[in-house]
């Protein structure tokens, strides 16, 4: 097989417990959710795991709270948004300064050049940005 980077934009929820009978997963702030019929047919998702609705279709899937986390941008916290933002606000010119060092994840902190506004800061994994808490 080849290897893709994909983007999809998703609804997500930890997984506080699921009614395998009852075809529903309840998630941590209490939600119960119907999921399709075949939904546990790779198994049962453990606590914790996240409960996903990829937009604009509404397929539901779950994935291992690690990979979740690792993988995935909380909207309104990428890059573009950041641009996008400072743009409104009329800032084009931005300093930027990265870290690689051995043995680190590779980052980078961006702010708006000669002025005040956001700083925003960054992992870099491959082409993947991922914000810092």
């Amino acid at each position: 097989m080849k290897t893709y980077l994909t983007c999809k934009t998703v609804e997500g929820a930890p997984i506080a417990s699921c009614d395998v009978v009852k075809n529903t997963v309840t998630t941590e702030d209490g939600e119960v959710h119907a999921v399709p019929h075949d939904f546990f047919g790779r198994g049962v998702p453990p606590a914790g795991a996240y409960l996903l609705r990829y937009l604009p279709h509404g397929y539901m899937s779950w994935c291992p709270k690690d990979v979740f986390v690792e993988s995935s941008v909380p909207a309104g916290k990428t890059l573009e948004d950041y641009f996008r933002k400072a743009n409104e606000a009329g800032v084009i010119d931005f300093r930027l300064r990265a870290a690689a060092a051995d043995g680190c994840p590779v980052s980078f902190y961006i702010h708006p050049l000669g002025q005040d506004g956001e700083t925003q800061d960054f992992d870099v994994r491959g082409n993947v940005l991922a914000p810092r808490a």
